[in-house]
């Protein structure tokens, strides 16, 4: 069925032919059992379009229910592939030129660079520049250094490529592959050369031969959410040591603010009791003030505290008022 509205975008009833009878090969090859009333309804529906044509306004309702109804038995029959990637493999089958690299563009695409990528790695490795001890940024230049960074830069591309096609492959094997994600999979293979190369150049290799530079480029194109994390987490340090040295010189500074605070508020509490003071002794000259003197000796007390083991003067108890005259009592003669 190639008919197509505009926009090149096929019909929809053409495209529900096209998924079930996708699905309807894949279930027969894989040994499933299908109902006999599906295979009448696409036998019907291919009768009408050839009759009438997808466009046709004659309206079909009854065909077109029948038709739905089938291709949700047919996916939940083939489950857990969908019919979007068995048709996308049953399409390909028929159109590709090189099956033999893969049943998808993704899969070809990948395979002639992890070839190209291997060749690129065999070639380099037999340069005498390539040694154990060959590969330092710090110590090497010039063709050298370009031939070494050549040899990780294919062995990380070895190992993205790798993981990428594992990963493609696991979806096709269970019929799930799905082909808006294939940009991410290019992005993986970008990120896994980026790790590739920067993976050897954070940690240095031993010169025992137990961790050396193309085994850590092979490692990070293969995962390159591991130098993500390694990264990650020596930022996440850095960032922790700049906040612990902020918080450090705020708490100094607040605690210089209190302590600045403190003394401001005993001095003045110094000026206020020695402005009593002069009040008590000016007290001390106007006669009938004891009750008034006592209170500010109590305030003062209360301002400026003794220390040591002296105790605070104590006030001068207040002279009880004068006995009055008592009434006598009356004799009697």
């Amino acid at each position: 069925m190639t008919t197509r509205q505009r926009g090149g975008e096929p019909h929809l009833i053409v495209q529900l032919v096209a998924e079930c009878d996708a699905m309807a090969r894949y279930a027969l090859a894989s040994g499933l059992k299908v109902p006999p009333h599906v295979f009448q309804v696409l036998g019907n529906v291919k009768e009408d379009l050839k009759d009438t044509g997808p466009d046709d306004p004659t309206p079909r309702n009854e065909v077109t229910n029948r038709l739905v109804a089938a291709h949700g038995q047919l996916a939940h029959l083939v489950a857990p592939a969908t019919p979007r990637t068995l048709l996308l493999l049953s399409q390909e089958r028929e159109s590709t030129r090189l099956p033999f690299l893969g049943p998808v563009r993704l899969i070809r695409q990948m395979m002639l660079v992890a070839i190209t990528l291997l060749l690129a790695f065999m070639l380099t490795a037999t340069s005498p520049s390539v040694t154990h001890s060959s590969g330092d940024i710090f110590s090497s230049s010039g063709l050298d250094l370009l031939v070494n960074e050549l040899f990780l830069l294919s062995a990380a591309g070895v190992g993205a490529a790798f993981t990428a096609l594992f990963r493609a492959n696991r979806y096709i094997a269970n019929g799930t592959y799905d082909p808006k994600y294939e940009s991410s999979y290019w992005v993986r293979f970008i990120l896994g050369l980026i790790a590739g190369i920067v993976l050897p150049s954070l940690i240095p290799a031993g010169g025992d031969g137990s961790f050396s530079r193309p085994l850590l480029a092979l490692l990070g194109g293969f995962s390159a959410s591991v130098v993500y994390r390694i990264m990650a987490r020596l930022v996440d340090t850095l960032e922790s040591l700049v906040q612990g040295d902020s918080k450090e010189v705020l708490a100094a500074r607040e605690q210089a603010i209190k302590v600045q605070a403190a003394e401001q508020r005993i001095q003045d509490q110094l000026r206020l009791a020695a402005a009593l003071m002069k009040l008590r002794t000016e007290l001390d000259a106007a006669p009938g003030s004891e009750q008034l003197k006592a209170s500010v000796v109590r305030i003062i007390n209360e301002l400026a505290p003794f220390d040591g083991g002296a105790e605070p003067p104590e006030p001068r108890p207040e002279l009880p008022p004068p006995d009055r005259e008592r009434p006598r009592p009356v004799v009697a003669s």
